[in-house]
């Protein structure tokens, strides 16, 4: 039957139009599933013929492909790790060399990532007796997430995992008197994250330009590689891989530690998702 599960997703995308033959087909179920259940369709005819009608609905379906959610410290003990056994040596290492750290945030969503990053930076001891100079490129293929990471303004409810020192330290609340109940990232904050769009499957660059030439000792790519079919998902890690400054280090998420094993990295300390080729 042509309405089988496993194909009615990647079908029904096709006959919009949308392309997500880079995706795993689970992926793409899920995502027109969701979206038969949030219009209170279940003939895949009947939302065709409303996607094609509703330019909106069709935004939407785009946007699921995108899979642009993240939050602040997404992984406590991936964050717990960088903090406590990652950065304090890399920063030192870098002040004896009178270098930069460069990390690669690549699928950066709305900016919780990166700014999560810069917060561990900033409040490290080390950083604090004598500052080293850091640079975070974040980069998504969505202009509308870049735009949102680039304003850096947050519901509260977006803030669960960041504890009320760091909001105070970190965020000024905003719109209070209409009503709004926002929070905006400092812009001391900001000033060593570059955010560009970027297409991790652009076959002309390696490293979004805006690095100019990658060598990074971090890249972030956390909850996006199971996304792809196993073709794209070599076609990323092989570009991240090459972006990598010698020992540095590739952060994937919890359903993604056994792609890296079985790529050869090892996983530096145990269920981080930090891994070292």
């Amino acid at each position: 039957m042509e309405n089988s599960i496993k194909l009615s997703g990647q079908k029904a995308f096709h006959k919009l139009g949308i392309d997500a033959g880079m995706f795993e087909d689970s992926f793409v179920e899920a995502s027109f599933q969701k979206r038969l259940s949030e219009n209170s369709l279940t003939s895949i005819d009947d939302y065709i013929q409303f996607a094609l009608n509703n330019k909106d609905e069709l935004q939407v379906l785009k946007g699921l492909l995108q899979n642009s959610y993240s939050e602040f410290f997404r992984n406590p003990l991936t964050f717990s790790v960088l903090e406590k056994i990652v950065f304090p040596p890399l920063i030192a290492d870098k002040r004896s060399k009178g270098k930069e750290i460069r990390i690669w945030s690549a699928a950066c969503a709305a900016g919780q990532e990166p700014y999560s990053l810069a917060i561990l930076l900033e409040e490290n001891e080390n950083m604090k007796k004598d500052a080293v100079r850091y640079r975070i490129f974040a980069t998504d293929k969505s202009k509308s997430q870049i735009e949102h990471a680039k304003l850096g303004c947050y519901t509260s409810f977006s803030l669960d995992q960041v504890s009320l020192k760091r909001i105070s330290s970190w965020f000024d609340s905003e719109n209070r008197r209409s009503g709004n109940d926002n929070y905006c990232i400092k812009n001391e904050l900001k000033r060593n994250i570059e955010f560009s769009v970027f297409d991790l499957l652009e076959e002309h660059s390696t490293v979004p330009p805006s690095s100019i030439f990658g060598n990074f000792d971090l890249v972030f790519c956390a909850n996006l590689l199971f996304y792809y079919k196993p073709a794209y998902r070599e076609i990323i890690l092989n570009k991240i891989t090459k972006s990598l400054a010698t020992n540095g280090l590739i952060v994937a998420g919890e359903t993604e530690r056994e792609l890296l094993k079985q790529q050869g990295f090892t996983e530096i300390f145990y269920q981080s998702g930090i891994f070292r080729r």
